[in-house]
């Protein structure tokens, strides 16, 4: 198996880096609430609040963008390359990924 591992910046600037399995979670937001015990996720993954906003800071995530998190990106003061960690799929091509929890405020 090999190893992955992906940085979580936490909102008070905070920076981990963890080793991860693909799949192992549903989403990002799920693996940085096991692995941290951020205060994100208060929708529960349906991409309705925008507590687990964030900025890839190095990286690529090409998952798509669907309605829900498009409409509440839209509400949120975004920067670029700005996602919501639970819509993003826990996969190997987040290797060496770097991602900034920025929240709903």
């Amino acid at each position: 198996m090999e190893n992955h591992s992906i940085t979580i910046i936490n909102q008070k600037g905070e920076s981990r880096t963890l080793n991860f399995v693909p799949y192992s979670y549903r989403n990002l937001m799920e693996f940085i609430l096991h692995e941290l015990y951020e205060d994100i996720g208060a929708c529960k993954g349906k991409a309705w609040c925008g507590t687990c906003h964030g900025a890839i800071l190095q990286g690529v995530c090409d998952d798509e963008m669907f309605g829900e998190e498009v409409k509440t990106l839209g509400k949120l003061e975004t920067v670029p390359e700005s996602r919501l960690a639970c819509q993003i799929m826990l996969e190997p091509e987040l290797d060496g990924m770097v991602f900034k929890i920025i929240g709903d405020g």
